[in-house]
This record gives structure tokens, sequence and C-alpha cells, in this order.
């Protein structure tokens, strides 16, 4: 199955600097870890948005390891008490060049699938949104969103 990645390349506003983000629904971050840092050595883009990483909240820590000019931020929708076996599901990430880590700022976030980060650059700031919302087949989890 080809992997597809969505790639935006926007200018701020009132500058000539450009700030590449791709979005990827990854559909498991851990199997494809090759796959990802590839495409952050050959693309270098500055923010990547994850959704279905899969992951749970102690494992965060796979989205600094993942690239030696990136870091990374998990936010988890498992709940781990409830969780007892089978794939897990859900969650959302943001990764971004090390170099911008002094102007970012995470979002304190209740919902795991609307999450932000904000772009506290010297002449600009940016709010990024990540949102993973349910499927147009599950009327029950959409009524929380529409």
């Amino acid at each position: 199955m080809k992997k597809r990645m969505i790639i935006q390349e926007r200018t701020m506003a009132g500058t000539d600097n450009v700030l590449t983000i791709a979005s990827w629904n990854c559909r498991g971050l851990k199997s494809n870890l090759d796959f990802i840092h590839h495409k952050l050595s050959l693309h270098k883009w500055d923010l990547v948005l994850l959704q279905e990483t899969w992951l749970f909240d102690f494992e965060g820590y796979i989205l600094d390891s993942i690239h030696s000019n990136y870091s990374g931020f998990s936010y988890s929708s498992i709940d781990s008490s409830a969780y007892s076996c089978g794939r897990p599901f859900g969650g959302t990430a943001f990764m971004w060049k090390k170099e911008l880590s002094p102007y970012v700022q995470l979002a304190k976030n209740d919902d795991p699938r609307i999450v932000s980060l904000v772009l506290n650059l010297p002449n600009n700031k940016a709010e990024i949104l990540n949102v993973y919302l349910p499927t147009a087949d599950d009327v029950q989890g959409q009524s929380k969103y529409f």
C-alpha cells in the first residue's frame, strides 16, 4: 500500500519566511519509524502533524528518537486503565525541527483528537491545529464534535 502524506507550504503573514508542514495519518507510529525518518531526512519539514499514532502516554519519548534534528510531543487517546488487549487506537502528535524548540508552546488540550501547538516566532505567532475526528460512518462518535 502506498503511503501518502499531505504537505502544505505556507508563507508567514508579513514576512518572507516559509513554514513547511506535513500531516499524515500514520496508522501506527511504531510500525512506520523508518518511513518517517526517511521523509524527515528527505524533505526537512518544519512541522509534522501525525494522527493515529496508537501510542500510550508513556511512549511519547519515541518521537524524540525518530530523527536527531526533530523533537516531538504525543497526545494519547488510549485509556490505559481500561485497555486490555488488541491494537490501541487514536492519538495525535507534533514533531518540529529542534531549532524551533525555543518558539514552541504546547497548548493544554482536553481532547486528544483536537490539539494545538503555538509558534511564538520573533515577528509572528501561529497556532497550528492537529485534528483527527471520527469517520462519517461513526455517527455516535461524531455527535460529540458536530
